[in-house]
């Protein structure tokens, strides 16, 4: 029964199958010698002994997909490898001959219509044009696998696959379909855990579900699912041309007066007309925190019990037995500064890690503060610059100079964040697990006991709610399809930000950096872009996955500037004591510095709703209203009472600075240069003026005759103007 290479081929059959399993087992026969037929009944077994089918009986009344996958967890638990196929899978050749087998788990996808490339995941992007700045971000999206044809490697993490998929109780608000892409695509999120199995889709060129047969009748397809048509039966006959090896198959399907009456939920919902299908932007009016709120308000932060598969093991580049640091890997790799660094610094061979210059001192500053508050020791920066090492030096921060230069030469930003990956790759040469900073983050506790550590790489997420930071099933408009076909069901989550996440120095992520260093040194391509496709991305066809296994941040703990401003701070049940996050990254706001400033002196200087002044989008609050300026302002100020009285004292003291001079006309000057003033709003009682100077925007409002209170529109700071002085 079992091939040459230890794969067994297996097909469940149910009372509700037999027409499909008739054309399958005569089919199948001709370019398969190793197949187990499983009968789930008393009719399908007696339809296998007519047929004389040596075959498995597994009596139950549980679900086809669960008997599928307790029967795969069977076979791989003795180190079999098995190729799980619905009986609704037509076979022209030999399966088994066209698969890699480079992968735990190889599936077939439910689309046909994507391009090579978008089969094995795409970016796929949003628009918030509220968001102002940040209004553009970046969402991964991937289509469906389908179990129907799956082959299984025999490893630990595909038999925690089946076992997960084989126990899935029929209360599960989730479909086995679902699970199934959940656990290969998602990432493990607070008590979730997956098993980490690597991915590889089949090519839909060879393997096809859907409605198109010309694949078949060119004889280019290898397997092609029928499920997807009104009459299966008839759709898998005309696709293939029967044997003959069973000669009681015609006979028996003349006597089957049914057609197939699909049980398990892929052969309904893959082709669903009722599926809702929506536009790529829809998602950005998600605001469904329910699941991350519960957790937050009741477990806080704390890293929560294990529900789900067993996590793969950590294949660790130095093995964690061996001493540390590793004297031989650090010799190679000329990395002797940076083991003596890490030898003073790392705890358990864990640092965190920021990558800075010289550009970018008055954050970095601020990034430092929020380290030492936070009680986090086990810090370091990697510095591009001498500059940077002195700086750190000077404020006796832990420092590793690194001196590199972009692809371009560019120091700004973007162009420097590139980089850390060729930094990253030096950690794990030596062993060390880095969790990897941005300095515009301000960190509020010690993140290291948050920390899940069962995943190469654990992320925090640019979502801002369940669905966005965890992943949701997204039906997607397609064309060229036969009717009823018009969507795609595809998995998708909000993109990792590639400014904080915990790396473990394993095998894979030394891959990944590698990949990433690469990409960085020869493409045109924004670092976080590429962060996440190579984590995102599954084999297909030349394509080969790094493959790392994933954990996605709460949302709520490590909040980016989004969620903050736009969701947090506007919910009673959250702000401004419920919550305690472990960092705030300021990612989605232009306002960095001045943002990270109150941030800080909210969460360590108990200075309450100090941040309460910002916009969720760009700016103060008011900022807008601050910065109108009417067409003829001078016209408005001969108008207005209030201003005549103002030009007509002159001179008055701004924040005790003598003097600024009002003058008719809108003519302002001031100590630190000339300036414009006029009518803000018209329409107030009574009216509001501006005042224009040195760069800066003033909004002013009278308190009581001869005194004003100016405030800035930037930041909204205030002084007092007295008249008259």
């Amino acid at each position: 029964m079992i091939s040459a290479e230890g794969a067994v081929v297996v097909v469940v059959v149910s009372e509700g199958d037999l027409g499909t399993a008739a054309v399958f087992l005569d089919t199948a026969s001709q370019a398969l010698t190793n197949l187990l037929p499983v009968a789930k009944d008393l009719p399908s077994a007696a339809f296998l002994e007519k047929l004389g089918v040596a075959h498995y009986r597994y009596i139950t009344p549980l679900s086809v997909e669960v008997v599928k996958w307790a029967v795969a967890a069977d076979i791989v638990s003795v180190g079999c490898a098995v190729l799980l196929a619905d009986p609704t899978v037509v076979m022209h050749k030999d399966v088994m001959a066209y698969l890699y087998k480079d992968s735990d788990v190889e599936a077939m996808s439910l689309s046909s219509k994507e391009s090579d490339r978008a089969i094995r995941g795409k970016v796929v992007g949003i628009d918030d044009k509220d968001m102002g700045w940040s209004r553009y971000a970046q969402t991964m999206s991937v289509p469906l696998a389908s179990s129907s044809l799956v082959y299984l490697a025999p490893t630990s993490q595909t038999l925690e696959l089946a076992f997960t998929l084989a126990a899935l109780p029929p209360e599960h608000p989730h479909s086995h379909l679902l699970t199934f892409n959940h656990l290969l695509f998602l990432p493990a999120a607070n008590q979730h855990s997956r098993p980490g199995v690597s991915t590889r889709i089949m090519l839909t060129s060879c393997f096809h579900f859907g409605v198109a047969s010309g694949l078949a009748r060119s004889g280019h397809a290898v397997a092609m699912n029928m499920a997807g048509h009104q009459d299966p039966v008839q759709a898998m006959q005309q696709a293939v041309k029967p044997s003959g090896a069973l000669a009681g198959v015609k006979h028996l399907l003349e006597g089957l007066r049914r057609r197939l009456q699909p049980g398990e939920d892929e052969k309904m919902h893959a082709l669903n007309s009722n599926l809702q299908v929506t536009s790529t932007n829809a998602i950005i009016t998600s605001q469904t925190l329910e699941h991350g709120k519960a957790l937050a308000l009741s477990q806080g932060c704390r890293v929560q019990p294990r529900q789900g598969p067993r996590p793969r093991e950590m294949n660790y580049h130095i093995p964690l037995s061996s001493l540390y640091p590793p004297l031989g890997a650090c010799a190679e790799g000329h990395l002797e500064e940076l083991c003596r660094v890490l030898d003073k610094v790392h705890i358990r061979r864990e640092v965190l890690v920021a990558v800075s210059n010289k550009n970018i001192f008055h954050m970095l500053g601020m990034y430092m503060d929020g380290v030492k508050s936070a009680n986090i020791s086990n810090a370091l920066v990697v510095a591009l610059d001498e500059e940077t090492g002195r700086f750190c030096r000077e404020r006796g921060f832990p420092y590793w100079v690194r001196t590199l230069t972009s692809r371009t030469g560019a120091t700004d930003n973007h162009a420097t964040s590139g980089l850390k990956f060729q930094i990253l790759e030096d950690f794990m040469k030596v062993g060390a697990s880095v969790l990897l900073s941005d300095v515009d983050i301000v960190w509020v506790q010690n993140p290291f006991p948050y920390l899940y550590r069962d995943a190469d790489v654990e992320g925090m997420t640019d979502g801002w709610d369940d669905p966005t930071s965890y992943g949701w099933e997204w039906v997607s408009e397609v064309t060229g399809y036969p009717a009823p076909v018009t969507h795609q069901r595809n998995m998708r989550l909000s993109a990792r930000n590639s400014g904080l996440f915990f790396l473990q120095a394993t095998e894979e992520s030394l891959s990944m950096m590698q990949r990433l260093k690469h990409r960085m040194a020869t493409q045109d391509v924004w670092d976080q872009t590429a962060y996440n496709e190579e984590q995102f991305y599954v084999s297909y066809g030349g394509y080969a996955s790094p493959g790392v296994s994933q954990r996605v941040m709460n949302y709520l703990c490590f909040l980016n500037s989004k969620a903050l401003f736009r969701y947090v701070r506007e919910d009673p049940d959250l702000y401004p004591d419920a919550l305690r996050p472990v960092s705030v990254h300021v990612n989605y706001h232009p306002e960095k510095p001045q943002r990270m400033v109150d941030i800080y002196a909210q969460y360590h200087k108990g200075k309450a709703r100090a941040i309460d002044k910002w916009n969720w989008g760009v700016g103060m609050k008011g900022a807008t209203e601050c910065l109108k300026r009417a067409p003829n302002t001078a016209l408005q100020l001969m108008q207005s009472a209030l201003g005549q009285r103002m030009i007509a004292t002159g001179k008055a003291a701004w924040g005790g600075v003598k003097y600024v001079d009002f003058l008719a006309g809108g003519e302002l000057k001031t100590p630190w240069g000339i300036g414009k003033w006029g009518v803000l709003d018209a329409t107030a009682t009574p009216s509001t003026f501006f005042a224009d100077f040195a760069g800066a925007q003033h909004k002013l409002s009278v308190t009581s005759w001869p005194n004003f209170e100016s405030k800035r529109c930037s930041d909204n700071e205030r002084v007092q103007l007295v008249f008259g002085i």
